[in-house]
């Protein structure tokens, strides 16, 4: 091989490397991080609001799994018992879903799913959401700061969401 070909055939190959290196060297667009914030619930109370949850549904003799997540939708806390059931999981966080969306309690949204038309047809049927009772807003001094669910336990699901809330002195579940 010529001199002059190894020269080409270097400055080719240095040429690509460097390239390469340009490319990989540039970072991806930034995106903002969330990240969970005490200033909307700590771990200490989404902790305590949810062992509340569980106790009241084991003292009514249901199993149940309980989500609590902050407003921003940063999961703080999930419990299940040790006899629930999958399908209780998956519902905590469509009902969480669902209050995170419309800010108001699932037991509100399965209710209006029923007298508003419009509002059955646009998410009745709507896989992101579980209108069904046990998932409430969390209100503290009027701001939503977080919502818990409660799901596989029946007809407990809502009551044990409540006993949940009322743990915490300054909880609401209305602005």
């Amino acid at each position: 091989m010529n001199v002059l070909h190894r020269y080409a055939v270097s400055a080719t190959v240095l040429g690509c490397i460097a390239s390469f290196s340009t490319f990989a060297a540039d970072p991806p667009p930034a995106r903002p991080q969330v990240l969970a914030s005490p200033d909307l619930i700590t771990l200490a109370d989404a902790t305590r609001m949810a062992q509340a949850a569980l106790d009241a549904c084991a003292r009514l003799g249901q199993p149940t799994s309980v989500l609590v997540m902050d407003a921003a939708g940063f999961q703080r806390v999930a419990y299940s018992d040790d006899n629930a059931k999958q399908i209780g999981v998956l519902h905590t966080r469509l009902k969480a879903a669902a209050v995170l969306e419309f800010k108001v309690s699932t037991q509100a949204l399965a209710a209006r799913v029923q007298t508003d038309k419009q509002f059955a047809d646009q998410y009745g049927k709507d896989e992101r959401y579980l209108l069904q009772a046990g998932g409430l807003p969390v209100y503290k001094s009027g701001k939503l700061v977080a919502v818990i669910s409660v799901g596989g336990s029946g007809d407990a699901n809502e009551a044990c969401a409540q006993a949940g809330v009322k743990a915490l002195s300054w909880a609401g579940t209305a602005p």
